[in-house]
C-alpha cells in the first residue's frame, strides 16, 4: 500500500468529525482554550535524547520511524500522545524511507544498501525477511501491492517484486538523474529530483513510461497527491501546487513560500508541511490555486523532516518522534512581543516587568499596553541571571559578580545602588523581609539588605547538589539543585541559621521552581516537568512527571495551569489542576529558547533568548463561553481523580458510533478494556473503573492512561489510583 495514499485515506473519513469537534474559533473575549489549537501533544525520544527521527509510516496503532544511522524504531501509538517503543532494528546504512503494507515494512537504506523487508506482524519482535542491494542512493520507497518503487538517486527508480519477501528482485526501472522521492497513486508514480517533478506510468511495473514532467523552482523533496493536484515541497520555494489533470503537461497553479519545505501530508483541506528550518506549517489548500498559511508551529524545530497522520495527530520525524494534535490548524499568536538580548529571568510588578538579561544587565519594560511592550530603562550588569523586586529595589543574581542591588524607584533611570561579592556563582535569588537568599552554586547564602547600599553576607548552607534557583513560600526556601537533581527545602525563618528540612530527588534535573498553594513545579533540563507536593515541607512528595518535547527551562503555575518554556521556543501548557495526573493540553510559540514565564495580570509573560512575549492565559473553571465549546466527542477527566478504589470516566458521543474505552499503564500495557467497540447512541456515558485488570486483580497504586475511540476520533487522559 502506498504510505502517502494510506495516510490520506485514513483521515478522509475523520476530517468532518474533527471539524465538528474542533471549531474554527473557541476563544471568548477573555478566555482561551489552548487544547483546541494546533500544538505539540507528545512524542518519544526514540530511546535516547538527541536521537533524530526522519521518516514515519503508520499501520493501525503501530508507527515505524527511521532513526537515520540508528535503524528503525517500532512504536505503539494506541495512545497517540504517549508513543511507546516496542522494538528496534539496527540497519546497515541510513534508513531514509519507510513504506508499510499490512504486516511488513519496506525500508530504503541509503547509498549502496538498497532495501530491507521487515516482518512487523509482531511489532515487539520484528525480523528482517529479505534484503536487496541496489545501485545509487536509495532515498525513498513506496509499496503498492507486491511491488516496491525505490528512488535510487543517480540510478533512477527501481521497481522491485516483493511478493516473496525473502527474495526481492528488480523487475523494472526508469532512468532519471538525482531521484529523491517517489509517491505512487493508482497507476502513476510521481518522482522528484533537483528542480523537476516527473509523472511516470507504472500500470505495467516492468516497463515504466514517462507521461510528463515539469520544472520546479528548487529541489523537489516530497509529493502528496489528491484528485487532480500534486502538492510538492521544494525547499526554499515552499509548497507548490501542480495541476496534473493532463499528465503530459502538468502545470504549477499555486504556491506558498516557507524557508525549507521538506515533507508533506494531507488532512482534509489542510496540507501539513514539515519545514527543515522552520517547524510544522498548516496550509489551507481548499483552493489549490491559492494556498494560505494558517499557522507555523514551533519555529525552532530545525529538524522536522517527514510526517504521517493518524487519529487527528501529525506524527513527525525530527527531534525524536514529535506528535502534534491538529486541532483547528491554527496556533495561538502572542498578544505582543519585544525582541532584545537573552532574557534569563523576569518579575512583574504592576505594569512594569523587570528582566534580568544575561550578559546585558537589568531591563525595565512597560507592559501597560501588552500589544506594544517597550523598554523604559536599563542598567548594566555582568551576567544577570535572576532578579526579584521589593521596596523600590531590584536584587539581581549577577553570576560571578555576586549580588547587585539597583534602585528602580525611577523606572526610566535604574542605577546600581549596592553590591556584594558572593563566594560562589550567584544564579538565583529570593527575598523575605530584609534578607535576600542567593542560590550561590554550592549552597544557599543569606544576605542582609536592611541597608540596600551595603549588603552584608550572612549564613551559608551547603546544598546537596549545585544550587540553581529558588522560590520562597512563607518561611521555606525551595531550591532547585543539579548534580544531585532535585528540590531542596530550607527553613529561612532565622536568616542567621539556615536549616535544611528535606530534600527530594527528582527523575529529571531541576532548573527552575515556581509554587502555587501546596504544589511546586520544577522544570528540568532533560525534557520533563516535575510536580511536587509541598504541603508538608519536611516530607516533600513527587506527584507526577510530565515529559516535554525538549529541554524544559522554566515555568510558572497559575490557577492550576503550568506554563512551561522549553529550549525550542515553545510555551507548553500543562493542566495541573489535579497534579497527580498533570498532562499537556496545549501550547504556543513564544520566543527563541523560552527560559520561563511569569504571571502578568491576565496574561503570561514568556522570557527567553529572543526577549519577551505576552500570551493569553488558558481558560480555567467556568470562564469559557458555553455556546462556543465543541459539540463532538470529548473525554472529560475521570472523577474522582485521584481515586480509591473506584473512578468514573465520562464520555460524550455526538451521534451513534462505535466506542472503545481502554485503560493502560504508563508503559503502554493494556490493563483492561472497559467498552469493547460497542455501538452506542448519542449521549453522555459515565463508565466505571474499579482499579482492577482484565483478570479481576487489583492493580498497584500509580498513574494510568485511559483511551477512548469514538468512530475515528481518539482522545486520552491520565488518572491516578491511590492506596
Amino acid at each position: 500500500m502506498n504510505k502517502r495514499s494510506f495516510n490520506s485515506s485514513l483521515v478522509a473519513a475523520v476530517c468532518s468529525v474533527m471539524i465538528v469537534l474542533l471549531p474554527a474559533t473557541v476563544q471568548a473575549a477573555d478566555c482561551l482554550r489552548y487544547e483546541y489549537y494546533l500544538h505539540w501533544s507528545g512524542g518519544s525520544n526514540l530511546g535516547a535524547m538527541g536521537t533524530e527521527g526522519y521518516d514515519v509510516a503508520i499501520s493501525g496503532e503501530v508507527a515505524v520511524v527511521s532513526a537515520f544511522e540508528n535503524g528503525i524504531r517500532i512504536l505503539d501509538i494506541s495512545i497517540p500522545d504517549f508513543p511507546t517503543i516496542l522494538s528496534s532494528i539496527d540497519t546497515v546504512g541510513n534508513v531514509t524511507g519507510i513504506a508499510v503494507d499490512g504486516s511488513r515494512a519496506v525500508l530504503s537504506g541509503g547509498i549502496g544498501y538498497g532495501i530491507s523487508i521487515v516482518d512487523i506482524a509482531d511489532p515487539a519482535a520484528p525480523s528482517v525477511d529479505g534484503q536487496l542491494a541496489l545501485p545509487g542512493a536509495a532515498s525513498d520507497v513506496e509499496v503498492v501491492g507486491n511491488f516496491a518503487y525505490v528512488a535510487c538517486g543517480s540510478a533512477g527508480m527501481k521497481v522491485v517484486d516483493i511478493s516473496t519477501s525473502a527474495s526481492p528482485v528488480v523487475v523494472g526501472e526508469f532512468s532519471a538523474p538525482g531521484l529523491f522521492n517517489v509517491t505512487v497513486t493508482e497507476d502513476t508514480a510521481f518522482l522528484t529530483s533537483v528542480g523537476v517533478l516527473r509523472l511516470v506510468d507504472v500500470s505495467s511495473p516492468s516497463t515504466p513510461v514517462q507521461l510528463g514532467a515539469i520544472a520546479l523552482a528548487d529541489y523537489a523533496y516530497e509529493t502528496a497527491v489528491r484528485g487532480h493536484y500534486a502538492y510538492v515541497t521544494t525547499g526554499a520555494e515552499g509548497l507548490q501546487v501542480v495541476d496534473i489533470q493532463n499528465p503530459a503537461t502538468p502545470v504549477v497553479i499555486g504556491a506558498v513560500a516557507t524557508p525549507g519545505a521538506w515533507g508533506v501530508s494531507l488532512f482534509g483541506d489542510i496540507a501539513y508541511v514539515s519545514d527543515k528550518w522552520d517547524g510544522l506549517y498548516a496550509i489551507d489548500i481548499s483552493n489549490p490555486a491559492s494556498p494560505i498559511i494558517l499557522s507555523n508551529k514551533n519555529a525552532l524545530d530545525s529538524s522536522v523532516y517527514r510526517t504521517a497522520i493518524s487519529a487527528g495527530r501529525v506524527f513527525a520525524g525530527g527531534n525524536g518522534l514529535l506528535v502534534y494534535k491538529t486541532g483547528n490548524s491554527l496556533t495561538v499568536a502572542p498578544v505582543g512581543s519585544l525582541d532584545f538580548v537573552a532574557a534569563s529571568s523576569a518579575v512583574v510588578s504592576g505594569t512594569l516587568a523587570y528582566v534580568a538579561a544575561y550578559g546585558d544587565g537589568l531591563y525595565v519594560i512597560d507592559i501597560a499596553d501588552p500589544a506594544h511592550p517597550s523598554i523604559v530603562g536599563n542598567a548594566a550588569a555582568s551576567y544577570a541571571r535572576d532578579c526579584v523586586v521589593s521596596g523600590g529595589y531590584a536584587f539581581v543574581a549577577d553570576h560571578n559578580a555576586g549580588l547587585k542591588v539597583y534602585d528602580v524607584s525611577n523606572p526610566a533611570s535604574p542605577y546600581l545602588y549596592g553590591s556584594v561579592d558572593t563566594p560562589g556563582t550567584a544564579t538565583g535569588v529570593g527575598i523575605t523581609g530584609s534578607t535576600v537568599l542567593v542560590a550561590d552554586n554550592s549552597g544557599l547564602l543569606a544576605v542582609d539588605v536592611s541597608d540596600p547600599a551595603n549588603p552584608v553576607l550572612g549564613d551559608f548552607l551547603a546544598s546537596p547538589g549545585l544550587a540553581v534557583e529558588l522560590t520562597i513560600a512563607g518561611t521555606i526556601a525551595y531550591v532547585t539543585t543539579q548534580g544531585g537533581d532535585g528540590l531542596w527545602a530550607v527553613d529561612v525563618s532565622d536568616p542567621a541559621q539556615l536549616v535544611e528540612i528535606d530534600y527530594l530527588a527528582t527523575p529529571t534535573p531541576s532548573r527552575h521552581v515556581s509554587i502555587e498553594g501546596t504544589t511546586a513545579v520544577l522544570a528540568g533540563d532533560s525534557g520533563g516537568v516535575n510536580f511536587v507536593d509541598i504541603s508538608d515541607p519536611v516530607a516533600l512528595t513527587l506527584m507526577s512527571t510530565v515529559p516535554t518535547s525538549d529541554v524544559a527551562m522554566g515555568s510558572v503555575l497559575v490557577d492550576g495551569i503550568a506554563y512551561v518554556g522549553d529550549s525550542r521556543g515553545r510555551l507548553i501548557i500543562v493542566d495541573a489542576s489535579v497534579p497527580v495526573s498533570a498532562a499537556v493540553i496545549g501550547g504556543a510559540d513564544a520566543t527563541d529558547s523560552a527560559y520561563g514565564a511569569v504571571a502578568a495580570g491576565d496574561l503570561i509573560l514568556v522570557y527567553g533568548q529572543g526577549g519577551i512575549a505576552l500570551v493569553e492565559a488558558q481558560c480555567t473553571g467556568l470562564s469559557a463561553v458555553t455556546e462556543e465549546l465543541p459539540t463532538g466527542s470529548r473525554l472529560s477527566r475521570s472523577f474522582p481523580n485521584p481515586f480509591n478504589p473506584r473512578t468514573m470516566i465520562q464520555l460524550s458521543v455526538p451521534g451513534q458510533d462505535a466506542v472503545l474505552l481502554q485503560v493502560f499503564d504508563l508503559s503502554g500495557r493494556l490493563i483492561k478494556t472497559l467498552v469493547d467497540s460497542e455501538i452506542k447512541p448519542a449521549g453522555t456515558y459515565d463508565i466505571p473503573w474499579d482499579g482492577r485488570d482484565a483478570g479481576g486483580r487489583a492493580v498497584s497504586a500509580g498513574s494510568y492512561l485511559y483511551k477512548a475511540k469514538v468512530g475515528s476520533v481518539v482522545e486520552s487522559g491520565r488518572m491516578t489510583l491511590l492506596k
